[in-house]
């Protein structure tokens, strides 16, 4: 039987599967057995398209990938891991006994598509956060992808590395119930969501722990996401020293990618407005050193960013550069409006190939599924330079 779409009468609450489930790329999400004990997980299998496969079939490891997954991409790949993501949130949510694993295994991945193509996994995120079309998960592998992007920008060794991963994936996880109403939410919040959110970090960490989490640093990360070095955070009020690497690391990443995403209540900052604000913010709310380090490894023009040229182009950026604000870009659109075809490569050092200025992505929404195909041809491009090689 060929792989098809779940649908309400495939899944009963409480009952045992009798297939395993799967991820649209054939990745393993619940096996033969499995049972669906909560409402959300329920949901999640439905909203997010997974598929079933047919008992014959023989199932993989859970989030083990297929052969074809790693030769995805890293652009595709990120994208793809999403509903991974979510599966693994929801397990966590709903208590099952492998929801851990999965979990090491989506930051074993990440690491390892942030070491083969960080500005690749960058831009997955930062071009779906002006997308503007996806979950939450979303947001939480951007944070993941920015956490290890810092991590080796500091010198953390690979096993500290996943526990600051780890940390980015799950630090809401006691918000999972509340996030997207906060986040449609124009109205003040009422007492009992004040009460949730003030509780969200302790929560998480319980749940986490709950899961099997022992690394101090990841439930501590959790638990103190939401301090501030200068004691104006919650749920504690700690400052300064008090406060733990990973947990002043993770603050800044959600900052960040809270910014540059839209909520009901206000439009999404461009990328240089937010890291401008995580400037200011230097010392304060941020911890001085790692905001300045962030600012650095991000750049003005962060991967994914769509840009005008100083000839008219329309580009979008490819990779960062030595110079902050001289990236390596992709032309989309010629200055007459016009689709570009071929050869396209551009840098910021032509003088022709300057960038003028940032352009909002949902002002040229017709060129989103243009994207994937860059970084197929950029990861071609490389794969071919280094054949030569």
């Amino acid at each position: 039987m060929a792989a098809r779409a779940l649908t309400p009468q495939d899944l009963h609450i409480g009952e045992p599967l009798p297939w395993p489930v799967h991820d649209r790329q054939g990745n393993l999400l619940l096996r033969k057995g499995d049972v669906i004990r909560t409402e959300d997980l329920y949901n999640a299998m439905l909203a997010r398209g997974f598929v079933i496969e047919a008992e014959r079939q023989r199932e993989a490891a859970p989030l083990a990938p297929k052969i074809e997954y790693h030769r995805m991409p890293v652009f595709r790949r990120m994208r793809a891991a999403q509903d991974w993501h979510e599966a693994a949130m929801v397990k966590l949510h709903s208590a099952y006994p492998d929801a851990l694993s999965d979990c090491l295994r989506l930051a074993a991945l990440i690491m390892v598509a942030c070491d083969e193509d960080a500005d690749a996994a960058l831009a997955a995120f930062q071009v779906d956060a002006a997308e503007q079309m996806r979950g939450g998960s979303a947001r939480y592998m951007h944070a993941a992808v920015l956490a290890d992007l810092m991590s080796r920008a500091i010198g953390l060794q690979a096993d500290r590395r996943q526990v600051v991963i780890g940390a980015a994936m799950t630090y809401d996880l006691g918000m999972f119930r509340l996030a997207d109403a906060l986040n449609s939410q124009r109205d003040a919040l009422s007492l009992q969501q004040r009460q949730l959110l003030e509780g969200h970090p302790d929560l998480g960490a319980q749940m986490l722990s709950a899961a099997g989490v022992d690394a101090e640093a990841w439930l501590t990360a959790v638990r103190d996401h939401h301090e501030r070095v200068d004691g104006s955070g919650y749920p504690r009020g700690l400052s300064g020293s008090q406060i733990g690497l990973e947990a002043r690391l993770i603050a800044m990443v959600d900052i960040y990618s809270a910014m540059i995403r839209p909520r009901a209540y206000r439009d999404p900052l461009q990328a240089k407005d937010a890291l401008r604000q995580i400037f200011l913010d230097r010392g304060k709310q941020i911890d001085e050193e790692l905001a300045q380090t962030f600012i650095r490894e991000i750049g003005v023009f962060p991967p994914g960013s769509l840009v005008r040229l100083k000839n008219g182009e329309i580009a979008v950026v490819v990779r960062r550069g030595e110079n902050a604000a001289q990236p390596m870009m992709w032309a989309l659109l010629g200055s007459n409006g016009h689709t570009l075809t071929g050869e396209a490569e551009r840098r910021a050092t032509d003088p022709e190939h300057a960038v003028v200025s940032l352009v909002s992505l949902n002002k040229y929404r017709g060129l989103l599924p243009k994207l994937a195909d860059v970084w197929t041809r950029t990861a071609e491009r490389q794969g071919s330079e280094a054949v030569g090689t």
